[in-house]
């Protein structure tokens, strides 16, 4: 169950804007530590100190800022410089490192120094890339405090179309008339929809759909959609701040290996920000859908709470018996 947009884009403009987000977007802190750790090896005479402002600098595979990032290197980390000066790219804007041992990648002199050898460790960490549904940072995420995926604000899970009303109008001092009622026909699901001015600091205007069961008619999922075509007026940094304020946001927390998602480019062009399941098995997504037809760096960024992802209370159409369709 998704909130589905329609907008008008150019197929060129797309990949422009999808390389865009992805780098853009990749900037979010995905750990603080890291399972690559090395020491420097005796014979490497200079190093590359991370100066970036950011937590952490993508290392790309080629000295391009188009190129796949295969990597970060966290802010302050100090990573071996390879090659007589390590300049590299069209501009010659690049040092060629190596983040662990045997694994060389490019990072942007823009964002870095070179300097004489020295004793801190290497710190860097693999970028999940291509789709692949590999989990960042074992390590760190067992000390973190596990999850808690129980709604959104003051509507939880399980609560009847009454009250997540009176949940609506709490968090949002929003009166009944503005309280739009959805009837879903081929899910047979009811939903309450509302606009929100600002939902985050940086954001524009989003559309909040609490979606109630089929049986139970209880609240079992929500979708906030944030940007086009709800906004036209919404600009693509603002996406980007509110994509970044969130993702950062859910990662303070712990979530189950299996099907955890962090920045990852899917097969159909649309990049999956987060993707986490608490322990009761309740998922969080955040997701900004591609689009056959780009227009003007218009984007969506949908944030989904999900009670019972791959099980929703949904009507499901029973093939009558000794009946062919």
């Amino acid at each position: 169950m998704r909130i589905r947009s329609h907008i008008n884009f150019n197929v060129a403009v797309l990949k422009f804007v999808l390389i865009y987000l992805f780098s853009a977007f990749s900037t979010l802190v995905f750990a603080q530590n890291s399972n690559f750790s090395s020491r420097p090896t005796a014979g490497e005479k200079n190093f590359i100190l991370i100066e970036t402002k950011n937590n952490s600098l993508n290392v790309r595979k080629d000295p391009s800022a188009s190129s796949r990032v295969v990597g970060k290197v966290l802010k302050g980390s100090e990573v071996p410089l390879i090659g007589m000066n390590g300049d590299g790219g069209a501009d010659g804007n690049w040092y060629r490192v190596e983040i662990e041992k045997g694994r060389i990648g490019w990072v942007s002199k823009n964002y870095s120094r070179k300097i004489k050898k020295s004793n801190k460790k290497l710190t860097a960490r693999p970028e999940n890339t291509g789709g692949n549904d590999r989990a960042p940072d074992k390590t760190l995420k067992k000390t973190k405090p596990w999850a808690r995926i129980d709604g959104f604000r003051l509507a939880k899970f399980g609560m009847t179309m009454k009250n997540v009303k009176k949940a609506i109008q709490n968090d949002f001092s929003m009166p009944d008339r503005e309280i739009t009622t959805i009837n879903q026909p081929t899910e047979r699901t009811k939903s309450l929809a509302v606009t929100v001015d600002k939902l985050l600091s940086e954001s524009s205007k989003s559309r909040v759909v609490y979606v109630f069961g089929y049986k139970s008619k209880r609240l079992i999922q929500v979708n906030i959609l944030t940007g086009h075509p709800l906004d036209t007026n919404a600009t693509l940094k603002q996406l980007m701040n509110s994509g970044n304020f969130l993702g950062n946001h859910f990662l303070k927390k712990r979530y189950q290996e299996e099907g955890l998602v962090v920045n990852s480019k899917l097969s159909d062009g649309s990049i999956l920000m987060f993707r986490g399941k608490d322990q009761e098995g309740r998922m969080v997504l955040l997701h900004v859908p591609a689009n056959d037809n780009a227009k003007d760096l218009q984007i969506t960024l949908n944030l989904s709470y999900i009670e019972k992802p791959g099980r929703p209370d949904i009507y499901k159409f029973k093939k009558l018996k000794n009946f062919d369709f």
